[in-house]
């Protein structure tokens, strides 16, 4: 009966072990996932659209576009298999001509080629997509 138990214990807490390790390695910065899909490759421009306000914000200012890609470098993202409610659309494309899209809410975000994540901690990306230079479609 003791073996049985300390046998049964034993798979608990591997089990959890097992969970709580797999669960950290889906945790990612934003610089990570924006390098995995962009790579060495220089972007050109960007071009954001704010749905339901009806506006848009395009950028081929290196020094404009450069917060929006490594300004929330440290912003840590678990990845996620839902469904993401966006409110803004950022387009990037580079100077090879690859595009790319990410999709941002307040707590979530979709990004091309990566999938969807949720945003943990503070959003400091949300805040440039907010106060971006619109113009009106």
């Amino acid at each position: 009966m003791r073996r049985r138990w300390i046998f049964l214990m034993t798979l608990i807490v591997v089990t959890l072990a097992i969970f709580f390790i797999s669960n950290q390695w889906r945790i990612v910065t934003y610089k990570e996932v924006m390098a995995d899909m962009i790579g060495e490759e220089e972007v050109s421009s960007i071009s954001i659209t704010d749905w339901e306000n009806n506006r848009e914000f395009n950028s081929q200012d290196k020094a404009v576009i450069a917060p929006f890609l490594t300004g929330s470098s440290n912003m840590s993202l678990k990845k996620r298999n839902v469904n993401v409610d966006v409110d803004y659309m950022m387009y990037i494309e580079t100077e090879s001509g690859a595009r790319f899209d990410l999709g941002i809410g307040k707590n979530r975000m979709t990004i091309s080629h990566a999938g969807e994540f949720s945003i943990i901690g503070q959003n400091t990306l949300y805040p440039l997509f907010e106060h971006a230079d619109w113009q009106s479609k």
